[in-house]
This record gives structure tokens, C-alpha cells and sequence, in this order.
């Protein structure tokens, strides 16, 4: 079972849990969405995005387009509201989907973000620090 039908306090609750790993540099998948499969599940966004913002997480815009997860009204909120970091990730399963990036790129440009908000727009160097455990 993956908790979908939770309550968004218990969805809410174990995202929380979830950012408070100190392992745990991105979060993916935030809302759980998938494009005419799967509604995001109940979650309080403003909880989450507070919470992310004190132990420095990112969250990732993924890019594959049956999931373009956070949207880019959240991507938005989470950097401009929140302070946040992006990170774009492909969801590839094979390098043929390394090409859903532009997706990313478009839900990224949506919501006005800059390349200074988004990690993996960093050299390797200025990448690995930034993600190194808090």
C-alpha cells in the first residue's frame, strides 16, 4: 500500500518524517501525481515547503511528461515563497527518456525560475557540495 488514500495530515505527517533525514538531500515524486493516471494526493504544500526550508532540502520537478511533478505553479511557490532549490530530473528508465529533460526545462521556464534556483544547472564541483548531508 502506498498511503495514497492517507488523510493529507498523515500524507502531510510522513513527508515531514521523510525531510527530517538527514540522508535525504531531494525529494521526488512530491505530490504523486501521474497526468490523466493518478490525481496529486491530499497534501498540505505550504507544510511541506516550511518544513523543506528548514533542513535545506530540494525537490525535484520530474520530467517525465506523465508526471511533471511538482507543477509549475509549486515550483514556483517553493522558490520564490520558500526559498527552495529545484532539481530537474528526467525519470529515465533508459537513456531513450533522457530526452523528457525538455519537459523539466518547460515546467522550470513556466514557472520563471532562474538557473541559480535550479542544482543541477551547477558544475560537478559546486553540485556535490551542495548536496552534501547537513
Amino acid at each position: 500500500d502506498t498511503g495514497m488514500n492517507q488523510s493529507e495530515f498523515a500524507i502531510t505527517e510522513r513527508i515531514k518524517k521523510v525531510l527530517r533525514i538527514p540522508k535525504v538531500r531531494i525529494i521526488v515524486h512530491p505530490t504523486g501525481r501521474i497526468i490523466n493516471g493518478r490525481s496529486e494526493y491530499s497534501v498540505n504544500i505550504d507544510e511541506i515547503f516550511n518544513e523543506a526550508k528548514k533542513y535545506n532540502k530540494i525537490f525535484e520537478i520530474n520530467a517525465s511528461f506523465e508526471r511533471l511533478d511538482l507543477n509549475d505553479v509549486n515550483a514556483r511557490k517553493a522558490v520564490y515563497e520558500y526559498g527552495l532549490k529545484i532539481a530537474i530530473g528526467t525519470d529515465a528508465h533508459s537513456t531513450e527518456s533522457m530526452n523528457n529533460m525538455r519537459f523539466g526545462v518547460g515546467v522550470a521556464r513556466r514557472a520563471w525560475l532562474r538557473k541559480s534556483d535550479i542544482i543541477n544547472t551547477k558544475s560537478l564541483k559546486e553540485f556535490e557540495e551542495f548536496i552534501k548531508e547537513e
